[in-house]
């Protein structure tokens, strides 16, 4: 895992998302996938080879594969701003959503009829 998925992740939990739940998880990555596809192009390709790469993956990487796939010139300090932008937006509606929290030693398991 990577540190932009890492701080997703971290996100997602501080945000009472259940790491352990595979629904909840699944959830999560849906909502990563479905933000991305409505980011601005730029942006999305660098924060994608982030989210779909290698965990080594470095910004002078992403710098590297965003020069050959644009055919401009663009600085580690650009991508970093991009995947930067990225992930903050993807914090902000990960935030939003509502995660199904896990019961805890003060709050009841639902009745039969509340599931």
């Amino acid at each position: 895992m990577n540190n932009i998925e890492r701080r997703l992740f971290q996100t997602f939990m501080e945000s009472g998302g259940n790491a352990r739940d595979e629904g909840a998880v699944a959830g999560l990555i849906d909502c990563v996938e479905n933000t991305l596809l409505v980011m601005p192009t730029r942006v999305r390709t660098a924060v994608e080879f982030f989210w779909r790469g290698s965990d080594g993956i470095s910004y002078e990487e992403v710098a590297a594969r965003l020069r050959r796939r644009e055919r401009t010139a663009v600085t580690v300090a650009a991508a970093q701003q991009r995947v930067s932008r990225g992930v903050r937006r993807l914090e902000e509606v990960i935030r939003r959503q509502k995660w199904k929290r896990p019961a805890t030693a003060n709050t009841p398991p639902p009745t039969r009829g509340e599931r």
